[in-house]
């Protein structure tokens, strides 16, 4: 009973105190949260957490972290805990803020910031706004390595799970992404121009061979290359002002290799329209078509995307990975007989597996 009167008061002294902030701080009294913002990342890295000792033990270090991760959801940043009382204490007691945690920053490769979040979501995302985000031929390794890792990081069933558990794919600024740099092409030999598209080639096709699910964020113009990528995931939310083509008709050229990715999502008839016309697609068009997945309005589309990745990470499962496995293999397989074929050759690993059979054993004991 004691204990629980201590915990009380020091709440309430901890709701008597009003944080202030200032300019790489948030303070209560004579208590300070220190962070500072990596705009182009779009990182807020908490720092220290000085907290006197006469403050201590009335949660009020608990309280800057309230206030630090509060304005870091307002102003659209992921946290970074490197503060080890974020990382150590607080982050376990509150899963609410776990979502927009990051574990790790890798902003090495111009036009590429990769965060790994707390609940396993990588971001990848692109930041090269005033060039329209291209997709140069050193982003494009970058994402071939980081894919290239996850692809084999291993799941198992009832194994611990990898770190990496939902990828995002998203960008800054008001074009999501223009595609390639032709600065990788003019006047380039063929062999280089041929290396830089298969690479290319090879992050597509791994956004669709990685156990984790892929999800593809997209605002603004989203063109050729861009939307190569953008298709190549296997969800995509855009936001109500998004707009997808494939414009190399304008310029006397073609999309040859974003019309493959394009051309699995929709229809082919469909897709060679796109790439014939270089017609613009807008969000709601896309949708219908198959394009996207969904469009949500600007002021909730944030929100949403958060909400699907968190969910996807929080349910990642060897079951998971190997449904999306299946789903690809079935649907490429030529008659329906083999698509049964191949889903029930799966199912039947997952049925035999022991942690599926411990959890069936608990349903059916919930029924007795």
């Amino acid at each position: 009973m004691r204990r629980s009167l201590g915990s009380a008061r020091r709440l309430l002294v901890a709701r008597r105190l009003h944080t202030r902030h200032e300019p790489g701080a948030i303070s209560m009294d004579t208590a300070v949260l220190e962070y500072a913002v990596d705009e182009e990342a779009g990182v807020l890295d908490i720092q220290h957490t000085r907290t006197p000792p006469e403050m201590r033990g009335q949660g009020v270090a608990e309280k800057l972290c309230d206030a630090a991760f509060e304005h870091a959801r307002g102003a659209s940043l992921r946290v970074l805990p490197s503060c080890s009382y974020v990382s150590d204490r607080y982050l376990p007691k509150h899963s609410e803020a776990q979502g927009i945690a990051v574990r790790s920053v890798d902003s090495a490769t111009p036009g590429l910031c990769i965060c790994v979040s707390w609940l396993g979501v990588a971001s990848l995302r692109l930041v090269d706004a005033r060039r329209r985000n291209p997709l140069t031929a050193a982003l494009l390794a970058k994402l071939q390595s980081f894919l290239g890792a996850c692809a084999a990081m291993e799941v198992t069933h009832g194994g611990p799970l990898p770190e990496v558990r939902t990828l995002l794919l998203e960008s800054t600024g008001p074009v999501f992404s223009s595609g390639h740099d032709f600065n990788d092409f003019h006047e380039a030999p063929a062999a280089e121009q041929r290396r830089v598209l298969e690479m290319c080639a090879d992050v597509n096709a791994l956004l669709a061979e990685v156990p984790q699910v892929s999800v593809a964020a997209v605002s603004g113009a989203c063109v050729a290359g861009g939307a190569q990528l953008a298709a190549s995931c296997d969800l995509v939310i855009a936001r109500d002002d998004a707009r997808f083509c494939l414009p190399g008709v304008r310029t006397g050229g073609f999309c040859h290799t974003p019309a493959v990715a394009v051309g699995a999502r929709v229809a082919p008839r469909k897709a060679l329209e796109l790439a014939l016309l270089a017609s613009d697609v807008d969000a709601v068009e896309a949708e219908r078509i198959g394009l996207a997945n969904s469009v949500v309005p600007s002021a909730e589309w944030a929100s949403a995307v958060e909400q699907t990745v968190n969910q996807l990470a929080r349910t990642f499962s060897k079951s998971v990975a190997d449904g999306k496995r299946t789903f690809y293999r079935q649907a490429a397989a030529p008659a329906l007989r083999d698509r049964y074929a191949v889903a029930t050759d799966t199912m039947v690993d997952m049925f035999s597996s022991p942690a599926y059979q411990e959890s069936m054993a608990a349903f059916l004991r919930r029924k007795e």
